[in-house]
């Protein structure tokens, strides 16, 4: 019952030339280079929607404050990324932007959404119960129909038959940067089969950069015993050493594919996916909520667009992809603050996984969500910290979403007042400094990294400062 429970808040989408090369990887990005750089260049905020299962009313409420209060919100000064249910508001504002309209049009619809079927799975003693019985708790994608109709500028989803209908109606594509998490879960899956809670003890996850291997032993055992590990791994290939690959991915458009590309792929914390189409939006929002016990995983529909490692158009070590949530990432900026060090950031804010939860999802997916969650939150300027009591009401789903909405819209405001919204833990990443292609605006005191050996870390946590200070309808 309490891992159910506690599953609440887990929730927040071959190939033309296999050898292509990340620097060979999109025709015609050379010639828009130098314009994305200066684009870039010009962004002051990141906008990070934290997953909250149904609970998207409080990021429409948290966005509509942010529009009155920070003036490059106003001004479109901002990069969007999301995970779980808030890569849904992050691919909205990447294809609309922020204005009054796209504001209060998000407000409402957050507000009125059907969420009957998404909130009866959230239900503890039912999910509970499931797992117990070894059945599936998931339930249709097409549960999501009316959210995915909202990111991609359809109206009248709710006369579309699936999601499939949505995507032909859309005519959208994203028009600010975009960065929408999802994990891998070929790599990650750790279940041992046949009972749902059990796992299996063969991987290991680095949190410095998100990989996964295989423990020394079993790399060496499989490697004398290729058909056995051929019958136990269906979904993977044994690699020339005991590296698996990306615990997860990040969904990005245009301008964001070509800067990120630039990290190197032992640094850079994902394999990126770019997205263009309506059909891309919608499985990176599919990828995303695709959450453990909530919906299931969503396979990769076009591998010429996703570059694993520094090579375009194959899954790597995967003999296929598909995606298993944004579970992973509760607060997706590390790599672009890295390459855009002048970046403020700020969070929707997130409530903490309880310790069954955290457990079940580490014997699942490999990864401690408390481990993860802290990692990304040293990012952080600002976060829209969700009270104590509000978390309750939201884990009770006591709340209406009218009132989800005005406790946001509240919280935000006296989070801005006082310009603090520290999260509680954090936790320093191994790259904390300055990527070595870093775009750093003429005049500013942060300098991409000189001396590889010794980098000055980047600063955190400090608030948003002068944009605030800019603000005020």
């Amino acid at each position: 019952m309490n891992a159910a429970r506690s599953l609440l808040f887990v929730v927040g989408c071959l190939v033309a030339n296999p050898t292509a090369r990340a620097a060979e990887l999109i025709p015609n990005a050379a010639a828009s280079s130098t314009f994305q750089r200066e684009r870039l260049a010009e962004k002051q905020l990141l906008f990070s929607f934290q997953g909250k299962g149904s609970s998207l009313a409080w990021d429409a409420g948290v966005v509509k404050r942010a529009y009155e209060n920070i003036a490059a919100v106003r001004d479109n000064r901002v990069i969007v990324s999301g995970n779980s249910s808030g890569s849904i508001l992050a691919a909205y504002f990447s294809c609309f932007g922020f204005s009054k309209t796209s504001v209060d049009y998000a407000a409402y619809r957050l507000q009125h959404a059907n969420i009957d079927a998404i909130r009866g799975n959230e239900n503890g003693a039912k999910k509970a119960g499931n797992l117990l019985l070894n059945q599936p708790t998931e339930i249709s994608p097409n549960n999501l129909k009316e959210y995915i109709g909202f990111a991609l500028g359809v109206n009248d989803c709710r006369s579309a038959r699936d999601i499939a209908e949505i995507v032909r109606r859309s005519r959208v594509a994203p028009r600010y940067p975009l960065m929408i998490v999802a994990a891998n879960g070929e790599v990650l899956d750790n279940r041992a089969g046949g009972n749902a809670l059990s796992s299996k003890d063969l991987k290991e996850f680095d949190p410095t950069n998100f990989s996964v291997s295989w423990k020394p032993d079993v790399f060496e055992f499989y490697r004398s015993r290729p058909a056995q590990f051929a019958k136990e791994n269906p979904n993977l290939r044994l690699g020339g050493d005991a590296y698996i690959g990306k615990a997860c991915t990040c969904f990005v458009d245009q301008s964001m594919y070509n800067l990120l590309s630039r990290i190197p792929a032992a640094e850079r914390l994902w394999d990126l996916r770019l997205v263009k189409t309506p059909a891309d939006l919608a499985l990176a929002i599919q990828a995303s909520t695709a959450e453990p016990s909530y919906f299931p995983p969503v396979p990769e529909m076009d591998y010429s667009k996703l570059l694993t490692g520094d090579v375009l158009g194959q899954a790597g070590n995967t003999r296929r992809r598909s995606y298993a949530g944004g579970f992973i990432i509760s607060l997706v900026a590390q790599d672009a603050r890295r390459m855009l060090p002048e970046l403020r950031v700020l969070g929707t804010g997130v409530a903490r996984v309880p310790l069954p939860g955290r457990e079940l999802v580490k014997s699942w997916y490999l990864i401690d969500l408390q481990q993860t969650a802290n990692l990304s939150a040293w990012w952080s300027d600002l976060e829209v910290s969700i009270p104590r009591d509000v978390q309750q009401a939201i884990v009770d789903r006591s709340f209406s979403s009218q009132q989800e909405f005005e406790a946001g819209y509240r919280r935000a405001g006296e989070c801005f007042a006082a310009d603090r919204g520290v999260p509680q833990y954090v936790c320093p990443p191994r790259f904390d400094y300055p990527a070595q292609a870093a775009i750093v605006p003429s005049g500013s005191r942060v300098m991409a990294v000189s001396n590889p050996a010794r980098p000055a870390a980047l600063q955190t946590l400090r608030g948003l400062g002068l944009l605030l200070n800019e603000a005020g309808e």
